[in-house]
């Protein structure tokens, strides 16, 4: 996996893929109420539900979490293939927001797929987020629906 080296105050970021074991620590981070606020599907998903998909989403690939050292995982991050494109989707622990995390797991992801054009859909109350992937290169599409806006990045 890829190793994102950035200055300022992002986070460099090591990628390692997905692995059984993580289960339980994405349900922790995917349930975070801060974290479904800004989800398609606010209500969390009972375990045996996440783990269903958790098992179904592992061979898919292109899921990987983020590491920083000394700390660990901080985060993940996946690419979905649906509706002809490529989105991109990330969850932090809820105790590495807002220390650059979000942006240097970005970027790592970014230079892992080197899949272009990448797309995310961003609830429009999610400033932390629109932020982050609007320095990473991101640009808004009009080809948006509120409370959701697409975002693109294309080189």
């Amino acid at each position: 996996a890829g190793d994102a080296s950035l200055s300022g105050d992002i986070m460099t970021m090591r990628l390692r893929p997905v692995e059984d074991g993580d289960a339980v620590m994405l349900y922790r981070w995917h349930t975070d109420p801060e974290t479904r606020r800004f989800t398609p599907y606010p209500e969390p998903d009972e375990w045996d539900n996440h783990l269903a998909w958790f098992i179904k989403r592992i061979p898919l690939g292109r899921f990987y979490v983020g590491e920083h050292d000394p700390e660990g995982a901080v985060g993940v991050v996946r690419v979905d293939h649906r509706d002809h494109r490529d989105w991109i989707s990330i969850t932090i622990d809820p105790r590495s927001r807002g220390r650059g995390c979000a942006t240097g797991l970005l970027e790592a992801v970014v230079r892992e797929v080197e899949t272009l054009p990448l797309w995310a859909m961003i609830h429009e109350g999610n400033l932390a987020s629109v932020k982050v992937f609007k320095r990473a290169g991101f640009v808004y599409h009009l080809d948006s629906t509120p409370p959701w806006h697409v975002y693109q990045r294309d080189r």
